[in-house]
């Protein structure tokens, strides 16, 4: 829930009309595509932070609920230490650890995982990035013979240019052929 709270909140007007829940996560239906590798990158990355949070958050919780003399038992008596706990401190200390593993897997770069979604962000910023786009004509150089697919706009569009492209050269060269 956290992914679609931030891209309504922070201005994007990224309309989000449902979220697809499944047992590691859920997947956000965006009305559309950000428009920059930063609204990408935010949109994506609150999600595992949120969770890394939530983690961190219930075992401080956990160990706080425990007593001071937890987390030294547990280093001499692991059994016995888990054995002395409530049911309130147990919880705790079962949420804290399984929100950090889902922080980590969401991070895992799987499209649509959030881990995903960032890594398309940093692809899209390092494409943005390191193309240079000659301010006279608009052509992007130094990039290789499909240099203008990579715009600073527009980086995340750079395969459908280039197969647009390569119609358009097909068709031209049918068409010349003729």
């Amino acid at each position: 829930m956290s992914s679609p709270t931030r891209s309504l909140r922070s201005g994007m007007g990224i309309r989000v009309p449902r979220i697809v829940l499944f047992v590691f996560g859920g997947v956000s239906e965006l009305e559309s595509e950000p428009e920059t590798p930063a609204a990408e990158f935010r949109i994506a990355i609150v999600g595992p932070a949120m969770s890394l949070a939530l983690g961190l958050s219930f075992s401080l919780l956990g160990v706080g609920l425990a007593g001071p003399g937890f987390v030294n038992e547990l280093g001499t008596d692991p059994g016995a230490a888990m054995a002395e706990l409530g049911p309130a401190a147990t919880l705790l200390l079962w949420l804290g650890p399984v929100n950090v593993a889902l922080a980590v897997f969401n991070l895992v770069p799987g499209f649509p995982l959030d881990g995903g979604r960032v890594l398309r962000a940093a692809l899209w910023y390092s494409a943005a990035i390191s193309t240079a786009v000659d301010p006279n004509d608009g052509d992007a150089t130094g990039c290789g013979p499909h240099a203008n697919a990579f715009r600073a706009d527009s980086g995340r569009r750079a395969v459908a240019q280039i197969h647009r492209r390569q119609i358009a050269s097909k068709r031209s060269s049918v068409l010349a052929g003729a």
